[in-house]
């Protein structure tokens, strides 16, 4: 005799948010984002290049892609990053987003 199936009580009535979607970094194509930021972040001095490609690439992908892009308006207006790499970056950044 198989036992019946019995149904889990504990969410009914309980609606489920939705959470917000966001832009973010398609992590599908990660190694060409990789790839064409480092070129992008060759016309800037090699101090600061290693560390504003990480941060750019750990707030696209860990946080979303506003974060990243106000992270490079700062660090064009503190003078790392000139005006056309930043718009360069930022075209990037749209190109390689998607919303999850």
């Amino acid at each position: 005799m198989s036992i019946p199936y019995k149904r889990d009580d504990r969410n009914r009535g309980q609606l489920k948010k939705k959470s917000k979607r966001k832009p973010c970094l398609n992590m599908r194509q990660m190694d060409d984002f990789k790839f064409k930021l480092a070129q992008i972040l060759q016309e800037i001095d090699e101090k600061n290049c290693a560390q504003v490609g990480g941060m750019i690439y750990a707030k696209a992908s860990k946080q979303d892609i506003k974060e990243a892009k106000k992270y490079i308006s700062d660090k064009e207006q503190e003078g790392v990053i000139p005006e056309e790499t930043a718009k360069k970056l930022n075209r990037l950044l749209s190109r390689y987003s998607t919303y999850r």
